[in-house]
């Protein structure tokens, strides 16, 4: 969707200036809810489940290791 239909609106009822109207107000509209979505994420993370990325990251550095590590060149 986007701003579009602010644009469109706008655009209708005050003719160009109201596209350039229409779009402003879209992006402050998409700007606020990003805003609101930022600061929930990074105020309340979710919390890592630790094991299980330490044991897949273990594993697969073991296996690069292998592949890798001693290659005998």
């Amino acid at each position: 969707m986007g701003t579009w239909p602010f644009a469109l609106l706008d655009a209708h009822l005050a003719g160009a200036a109201g596209v350039l109207l229409g779009q402003a107000f879209g992006g402050v509209i998409f700007a606020g809810v990003a805003w609101m979505l930022a600061r929930r994420v990074m105020t309340d993370p979710p919390a890592p489940d630790h094991a299980d990325h330490a044991d897949r990251f273990a594993a697969q550095q073991g296996r690069l290791h292998a592949l890798f590590g001693r290659r005998g060149w």
